[in-house]
């Protein structure tokens, strides 16, 4: 995506009747989601979603700093982890 645009191109919004419910409605979209020719974010996301710190409710920004410096899936193209 050239730099002359907003990064953003889509937006997913997820919601359940508990936390529990919307984290997992969440993971599903994320999961399904395809987008093709361009490196995303979505590996990074499905890893906060999966962290015990979020799942708990008990995280703040520093959670973004704990990740980068733990071992993880390596961010790939189309939503898929390389």
């Amino acid at each position: 995506m050239p730099p002359y645009y907003d990064s953003l191109i889509a937006k997913v919004i997820a919601h359940g009747p508990s936390r529990r419910e919307a984290i997992d409605a969440a993971r599903t979209a994320l999961r399904e989601f395809r987008i093709e020719g361009i490196i995303t974010t979505l590996p990074l996301h499905l890893r906060i979603l999966d962290h015990p710190s979020f799942l708990k409710g008990e995280y703040d920004l520093g959670l973004l700093d704990a990740m980068a410096a733990a071992p993880g899936p390596v961010e790939g193209r189309s939503g898929r982890s390389a």
